[in-house]
């Protein structure tokens, strides 16, 4: 099966300098092919929040090795 692993960051800023991100899906995850939404959520230390989502898509690769089309990239 095909899947690509996906790294990001969510950023932000706040009066408050430590706050901290939560993704639906971690950085780093295998995705497979096609579209994915991901959201993220910053807590500052006060407990306010702020969400955001991004689209992730992975795309098969035609690739063919000794006659063979595999369909994957890599």
């Amino acid at each position: 099966d095909c899947v690509a692993t996906v790294d990001y960051a969510a950023t932000g800023s706040d009066n408050c300098p430590d706050f901290a991100v939560t993704y639906n899906i971690d950085p780093g995850s295998s995705f497979n092919p096609g579209f994915t939404n991901v959201f993220a959520t910053i807590t500052d230390a006060s407990g306010f929040s702020a969400n955001c989502s991004f689209l992730v898509r992975v795309n098969n690769k035609e690739e063919v090795c000794n006659g063979v089309d595999d369909d994957c990239d890599g």
